[in-house]
């Protein structure tokens, strides 16, 4: 598997666990980036958008305004990131907004983004104030990386939700960080995020990277009668003028696969985390 991280000690953990949290910002830098989150207008203009109760930049219908964030955030960060990630580049840059009683994002994977036999695709989540579960933390399933599901997409059920209730209450770990601290994360490892139940807003910056040589693709259902997924190669700036909503258009290189859902128990939960956790 190609590595991830300049740092062995580092891609150690990531291999372990499936995330690390790291000192990414000094504190004139995350300052910084706060205001440049500000001066962007962070995600405004999106709550409420597909049913969400938080403010996402994803949703944006302006994809000019969508690429004026993203080559904004990248080029901030950019030199930060390649200090510690071997060669990765962006796919997608989402800024996130939490007011008081919102927020809820539901325990999901992320989507795949790469033949993850060969890479792996991250996300770097950068809180801009500190973060614990009382203003919606990113959580996340220990071990859950690589042996869950390989295949993800919008329209293709999670394998897991029926231990949505159960992940909560025994097997999230929240992230407790300070502006400056970044949690990153393999796309495949189960998470979510709570209801922001402070008066202040929740703010973060996620970039989702993939290494610069891994081609870009995307997984999706034609229809919920059969259990056939479509891969296609799709280019970089693909998500852009994305709707999650609607059937994808475009792309190349296309197979299918079948790709029955098995509804998994705790206890093959617990049996495939602890292949990570335990090697």
């Amino acid at each position: 598997m190609r590595k991830t991280f300049k740092d062995p000690e580092l891609q150690r953990q990531f291999d372990k666990n499936g995330y690390v949290v790291i000192d990414l910002f000094a504190p004139d830098e995350i300052k910084r980036f706060t205001e440049l989150y500000d001066e962007l207008e962070g995600a405004k203009g999106t709550a409420n958008t597909n049913k969400n109760t938080y403010e996402l930049s994803f949703f944006e219908k302006d994809v000019d305004s969508k690429k004026r964030k993203f080559n904004a955030v990248y080029e901030f960060v950019k030199p930060l990131i390649d200090k510690q990630l071997d060669r990765y580049l962006p796919i997608i840059i989402n800024l996130f907004n939490k007011e008081h009683g919102t927020g809820e994002v539901p325990i999901h994977q992320n989507w795949t983004f790469v033949d993850e036999k060969k890479f792996t695709s991250v996300s770097v989540w950068c809180p801009l104030q500190p973060v614990t579960r009382k203003n919606g933390t990113l959580e996340v399933v220990p071990g859950s990386h690589k042996v869950i599901s390989d295949y993800r997409g919008p329209s293709i059920p999670w394998v897991f939700d029926n231990l949505n209730e159960l992940m909560k209450e025994k097997y999230m770990l929240p992230f407790e960080l300070v502006p400056g601290q970044v949690g990153i994360v393999d796309d495949s490892v189960i998470h979510y995020s709570g209801i922001n139940q402070t008066h202040e807003h929740r703010k973060a910056v996620q970039l989702i990277l993939k290494p610069e040589e891994a081609p870009t693709i995307h997984c999706y259902k034609e229809n919920d009668t059969d259990d056939i997924v479509t891969i296609m190669e799709v280019e970089d700036d693909y998500f852009f003028d994305f709707d999650m909503w609607k059937k994808p258009t475009g792309g190349k290189n296309k197979t299918t696969i079948q790709f029955p859902v098995h509804k998994i128990s705790e206890n093959e939960l617990v049996e495939l985390c602890n292949k990570n956790l335990q090697s």
